[in-house]
């Protein structure tokens, strides 16, 4: 597979300062025909004690997506700043996906999150296609 022309690259939040409360990520990304998604959350400054989690949020209407159980990633930190957390949905159930970056207990910072969608069944992607000749 040549995954800059069947995938598709979006941020889905930049930085976050430090705190306790769930962050539901923007946009909500149409993953319509494609096979994989891939959601990675950086982690900046994470204060021992800190629990942070990552999941899906999938949905078929805009402003409605449900936070799915499974898969999930998480960690409770102990030096533990400077960590990234990744999960992959396999055939995204639903017309969108977006994240659920979770921190509770102790404060914890969001440098990034950034969703990857790959293996697309239509062909090329217009994003796959600009990235190849950025880079090419």
């Amino acid at each position: 597979m040549d995954f800059l022309t069947r995938a598709k690259i979006v941020r889905l939040s930049g930085a976050v300062s430090a705190g306790a409360t769930n962050i539901d990520c923007t946009p909500e990304v149409d993953c319509t025909g494609y096979e994989s998604a891939v959601i990675i959350a950086t982690f900046g400054t994470v204060v021992d004690t800190a629990v942070c989690g990552l999941k899906a949020r999938l949905g078929d209407a805009s402003g409605a997506l449900t936070v799915a159980a499974t898969p999930a990633a998480s960690f409770i930190a102990s030096t533990s700043s400077q960590k990234q957390l990744a999960i992959e949905v396999k055939r995204p159930n639903g017309k969108l996906i977006s994240a659920r970056i979770e921190r509770t207990t102790a404060n914890a910072a969001l440098e990034s999150c950034v969703l990857l969608l790959f293996d697309h069944r239509q062909g090329p992607s217009t994003m796959g296609d600009l990235l190849a000749r950025a880079i090419g």
